[in-house]
């Protein structure tokens, strides 16, 4: 619709109504003639001439329920309710109306001096696009919000995507596409914070988005409305144990706890890491810090109830001790974001293909969320060369794809035949798909596809068959060809690592800091370094026979940051 838009610049109001009449399933396929017809690329042109007088503000193409009752009564002499019929059946695809009034639709336009055959054609085309036509009314009401929503979202772009995150807090698929529009218009989505969010998805003074604490599961709306009137009253919360001394353990119980510190809430407090909330306590086989947290806040909010009415009920000393914080242990990264995911349905902080960046970038070429109209392409043209007609030279069927991503589940199961076949969903940034394995790829691919496992899997196009052996319809499918650990693609794809630059920027302080980087970078690719000369039109290229490396951040910042490119063989 966008792009429709823009190449009716500029344009008037009445135009954008029709286009959003048109864009829909059916009306659509008149879009393009639309707007030839309207940039005058088109003649506008009239089944019939006397159609002007209903056509012409939509330069000759039936957008309007409208004026489908006002011709049917101009071309077939149809009274009001009989036209009014003529909708209802085409808006509802009832076939049995619709039957009856056609015959009466080209009798009465012969009556009137028009010929069958185009009659014929008026009705076809009515048929095609009415079953999904607005009336002018509908339509111009959609535009209306179709229009203040695109300012919105075009001078206060935060807030209205803080605002669409809002709506959909318990979809978290349709969430994460928000977030992945959000960061290409740089817009920074932040965790969940106990200082800072509300319920909702809100923007913060610096422009960023933070996550909503609605968004956290295990943690009911009660609990966080006392949570956020409370730090109303008393200011925001200065350490985990301000915040269990302020909020009781009846309102922030100990799942509450888990959920906020696995989602990252308490991640700007001082001094502990969202990792020590799990540190297991010496004496106390089972238990985490979490629980002695709990034990704590317990005791404080007793303490305060029997001291109450206590003459030294003030008396700092006899309040119970804060428990130490544990010490770091090391961090399972892999498991505290699987945590993170499970406490609030996505992964927020930090995503497990993150590290592999490169591997993505260099070799991916499809996104999981491309998959099916990747799918749906492959089988429009598919069915265009079934017909005999040329491909577009960017056909997908003579391409192959490769997406990467992570194996969130995994099962092996039995066909009616008593054979294995395995089940498993991958998923990237973008969204999740489900595969299935059969036959010989059960065996192959078995021990590539466990829940965890993060791969690089090129997909082939190749021709299946539906239905009945005799009558099948030719069907292509993305199927699985091959399957790499993406732990391994490094080693397994990049033999040379080539650096290209400039003879001009070529000079001792660049050498001693490429012997640095190369240190911190080593593997199995040979570094080139392609030195070029632009000036005479020549290049040089330069290999060294002791560093091997490995396309690592460091490398690859290095690179960047001098502002030059590399290649890969």
């Amino acid at each position: 619709m966008r792009k429709y838009l823009r190449e009716l610049k500029p344009t008037k109001l009445e135009d954008i109504i029709a286009m959003n009449a048109l864009y829909r399933p059916g009306p659509m396929d008149y879009i393009p003639d639309f707007i030839d017809r309207k940039m005058g690329r088109k003649p506008i042109e009239y089944d019939i001439p006397v159609m002007e007088k209903y056509l012409k503000d939509t330069y000759g193409i039936t957008v309007y329920q409208e004026q489908v009752m006002l011709l049917s009564r101009l071309l077939a002499g149809f009274t009001r309710g009989e036209s009014d019929n003529l909708r209802k059946a085409m808006g509802k695809k009832i076939r049995e109306k619709l039957d009856k009034l056609k015959p009466k639709f080209i009798e009465g336009g012969k009556a009137n001096g028009h010929d069958e055959k185009i009659l014929e054609k008026i009705w076809a085309d009515w048929e095609k696009f009415a079953s999904y036509a607005f009336n002018k009314s509908h339509a111009t009401c959609y535009a209306w919000v179709g229009y203040q929503t695109a300012y919105l979202k075009a001078h206060y772009r935060a807030e209205f995507m803080a605002a669409n995150m809002s709506r959909n807090l318990n979809d978290i698929d349709e969430i994460t596409k928000l977030m992945n529009d959000c960061r290409k218009a740089n817009i920074n989505v932040l965790g969940p914070d106990i200082n800072e969010s509300y319920t909702n998805f809100t923007v913060n003074k610096k422009g960023d988005i933070r996550f909503g604490l609605g968004g956290i599961k295990g943690i009911g709306p009660n609990a966080i409305d006392s949570i956020i009137s409370i730090r109303e009253k008393d200011g925001p919360f200065s350490s985990i144990f301000d915040l269990i001394e302020r909020v009781p353990t009846n309102v922030l119980n100990r799942k509450g706890l888990e959920c906020m510190a696995l989602a990252g809430a308490f991640d700007s407090f001082p001094d502990i890491t969202r990792s020590q909330y799990f540190t297991p306590i010496d004496g106390f086989p089972g238990e985490v810090y979490i629980d002695e947290l709990v034990r704590y806040s317990n005791k404080y909010h007793n303490d305060a109830i029997n001291l109450g009415a206590n003459l030294f009920g003030d008396v700092e000393e006899m309040k119970p001790v804060r428990p130490a914080y544990p010490l770091s242990a090391p961090v399972d990264e892999k498991e505290m974001l699987k945590k993170e995911k499970d406490a609030v349905g996505m992964y927020l902080s930090a995503h497990p293909l993150d590290k592999f960046k490169f591997e993505i970038d260099t070799f991916a070429n499809l996104k999981i969320s491309e998959l099916q109209d990747t799918q749906i392409r492959m089988n429009s043209e598919a069915l265009a060369k079934s017909k005999g007609k040329i491909l577009p030279p960017d056909s997908v069927l003579d391409k192959s794809f490769t997406i990467a991503g992570l194996v969130t589940s995994s099962v092996q199961l039995m066909t009616k035949n008593n054979r294995p076949y395995i089940k498993f969903d991958i998923e990237d940034y973008s969204s999740v798909h489900n595969f299935a394995l059969f036959g010989k790829d059960v065996e192959t691919f078995m021990k590539y596809v466990q829940e965890g496992q993060m791969l690089l899997i090129k997909l082939g196009c190749k021709e299946r068959f539906r239905g009945k052996k005799d009558d099948a319809a030719l069907h292509y499918e993305l199927i699985i060809e091959e399957i790499h650990l993406l732990a391994n693609v490094k080693d397994s794809f990049v033999k040379e690592f080539v650096i290209n630059m400039p003879l001009e920027e070529v000079n001792a302080a660049f050498y001693e800091g490429l012997k640095k980087v190369c240190k911190k970078s080593k593997g199995k690719s040979r570094l080139y370094i392609n030195v070029f000369d632009l000036s005479m039109n020549k290049f040089v290229e330069y290999f060294s026979k002791t560093i091997n490396v490995s396309p690592e951040p460091a490398l690859l910042d290095f690179v960047t940051n001098k502002n030059l490119t590399y290649s890969i063989r």
